[in-house]
């Protein structure tokens, strides 16, 4: 006896120490997901499932006995958790069996606690743990239409649950704890993508159903505007495009509604609104003229082309309409176009009521200029006067310019200017070419002549100098002569110079006395002088010397006479203002009394003597 009681204490404690590894391998208790279909995966206690909204899922908790000896449940707690936002439960408890043959037959289940998100059970039980897989309880959940979309844990172990087993001998053992898992579902998105409703102004449109996908509408030309409804059939798919107030133009107006579904498939509805477009379409003209130029205008004939002059820089178009309600796009009931030479494209746009826009084309070609003048023509920056139809020009320069400058300006800025090659200019004359080409082609030739003038002379020597009556030694090297001449007042001087190109200049050669000089002047051809000079001598006259000597005698009695008058004149002021003083004198002193008048009567006195004396000896 003491022996079975040591055995039974050793089942016990060997009991005890298997559930203590159940714990730590986790094998005693689980729970297990399925989807509506309930086909379970036993392997994996985690198992990951995908789910539709609306869908019924399911959770059993299992029983694993993995010990050789028979263990009968006794008692237990189990607690299952998940998320009230995507789950709500539907039922529990409705099934307790066993996947072996024998079932918990005597199976009796409690709520000890039970909230939107949670529940918690209480079971007491009498039957054998086989050896395999035991189903408890199984939970079922229903996942909510507004569930969202993501991977979510329905549940997660936390130490609450427990298994208590009776073993041999009746001993009540914990024969284990539930283990950690995750029992994971996934939440399918939808798929849906269609219309549960189409509606334009508040009406269905004709023919609707969710699987069509084009719709042809007609609206009277009145309206102007409509409002597209569109409800999609999964409130989680979304509408987008052309919903809500939209514009119609006249004919077709085409809109599209994009219906994208949860899981992001887009699917798209047309719908072709037709405006029925009464207005006129007449986008002709009644008339077509220009100022210049004729056009034999036909409605139908779009392009015209016609020509002017020159010198025609401006034309005005002049264009009616043949319908009232058209329109110009831009105004030619009459327009002035500035011309340029060569083709000028115009463009006549007529809009109709209806929009509708018809374009006539004007190609207007102005001749080009056909002048083909100079305007300037410059030597050396030197301007040269031109001439109306005169084409050749005269230009001098000096023999030391070797090469110049020519400039041409055309009288016409879209003219051509040619000037020929020419290299440094040869003594005399060089001839030119200017070539001036109007825009037209035509073109004339003018001439300018640039003369180089040959190297000057510098020879500023005479040959001989021959004066009439008078030999004179010459020496072109000699400039200082000596000439004694007679009475005349002028010579006769012939002078040749050794370059006939030289310039002769006589000075001096009147009115000739003794000691005049006559200067012969000799300018050379490059500006160089040379000067002769001859000095007169002249002989003296007898009679002119003595007529001389006696106008100086003459002159010399009269400058006398002046002079002796000078002087009596003189003497007689100088007189007559002294006896005026002495006159005064006497006056002042007569008002003196006593010693004091005495004495001033004989200065007075003295002094008048001495007057006296003075003017007896002048």
């Amino acid at each position: 006896m003491k022996m079975n009681k040591n055995k039974y204490f050793l089942k016990t404690i060997l009991a005890f120490i298997l559930c203590l590894s159940f714990n730590v391998k986790a094998e005693n208790m689980g729970y297990y997901l399925s989807n509506s279909n309930q086909n379970y995966n036993y392997d994996s206690a985690s198992k990951e499932i995908m789910v539709k909204r609306g869908d019924y899922i399911y959770v059993t908790s299992v029983i694993n006995h993995v010990s050789e000896s028979e263990l009968k449940l006794q008692k237990g707690r189990l607690t299952v958790r998940w998320d009230s936002n995507q789950l709500e439960l539907a039922s529990y408890g409705d099934n307790f069996y066993s996947t072996s043959s024998s079932n918990f037959a005597n199976l009796n289940i409690t709520v000890d606690s039970k909230t939107d998100n949670k529940i918690t059970l209480n079971y007491t039980a009498d039957d054998t743990i086989i050896n395999g897989i035991n189903k408890l309880v199984e939970f079922k959940f229903h996942v909510l239409d507004n569930a969202k979309l993501g991977t979510f844990k329905i549940y997660e172990m936390d130490g609450e649950d427990s298994i208590t087993c009776l073993g041999e001998g009746d001993i009540s053992i914990p024969c284990g704890n539930s283990y950690y898992s995750e029992l994971k579902y996934n939440i399918e998105s939808s798929k849906v993508n269609t219309l549960s409703s189409l509606k334009i102004d508040g009406k269905v449109v004709d023919g609707f159903i969710e699987t069509k996908k084009e719709y042809n509408v007609n609206i009277d030309e009145k309206t102007e505007k409509i409002n597209i409804e569109a409800i999609e059939k999964d409130p989680k798919s979304s509408v987008s495009g052309d919903i809500g107030s939209r514009e119609l133009k006249y004919g077709i107006n085409t809109f599209n509604i994009d219906v994208t579904s949860e899981s992001g498939v887009k699917n798209t509805y047309t719908i072709n609104v037709t405006r029925i477009d009464g207005r006129s379409k007449n986008n002709t003209l009644k008339s077509l003229k220009t100022s210049s130029g004729i056009i034999n205008y036909k409605s139908d004939i779009k392009e015209y082309n016609i020509s002017v002059k020159n010198e025609i820089d401006t034309i005005t178009i002049y264009a009616t309409l043949a319908d009232n309600k058209a329109k110009f796009k831009e105004d030619f009931t009459k327009k002035e176009i500035d011309l340029i030479e060569g083709i000028n494209k115009v463009m006549i746009t007529v809009i109709a009521e209806n929009n509708d826009e018809n374009t006539y084309t004007i190609n207007i070609t102005r001749e080009l200029s056909s002048n083909n003048t100079l305007k300037e023509l410059m030597v050396n920056n030197e301007l040269i006067k031109l001439s109306k139809n005169e084409f050749l020009y005269n230009y001098k320069v000096g023999n030391e310019i070797e090469n110049v400058t020519i400039d041409a300006v055309a009288t016409d800025s879209k003219a051509k200017v040619d000037i020929a090659p020419f290299s440094s200019l040869q003594v005399g004359d060089n001839e030119i070419g200017i070539r001036v080409t109007a825009p037209n082609g035509e073109f004339v030739n003018y001439t300018l002549v640039v003369t180089r003038e040959p190297k000057l002379s510098n020879n500023s020597k005479l040959k001989s100098i021959v004066i009439d009556g008078y030999k004179l030694s010459f020496n072109k090297d000699i400039e200082y002569y000596d000439l004694k001449i007679k009475e005349e007042d002028s010579l006769n001087i012939k002078v040749e110079q050794e370059d006939e190109k030289a310039e002769v200049n006589i000075e001096g050669n009147n009115n000739l006395i003794n000691g005049s000089i006559i200067k012969i002047n000799v300018k050379a051809e490059d500006g160089t002088y040379t000067r002769y000079f001859i000095n007169i001598e002249k002989k003296k006259n007898s009679n002119l010397l003595l007529w001389i000597i006696l106008l100086i005698i003459l002159i010399a009695i009269i400058l006398t006479v002046i002079i002796m008058l000078l002087k009596k004149n003189k003497k007689k002021k100088i007189k007559v203002e002294k006896e005026n003083d002495l006159e005064k004198v006497e006056n002042d002193n007569i008002t003196v009394e006593n010693d004091d008048v005495k004495k001033v009567v004989v200065e007075n006195t003295t002094q008048m003597e001495n007057t006296k004396k003075t003017i007896d000896i002048e």
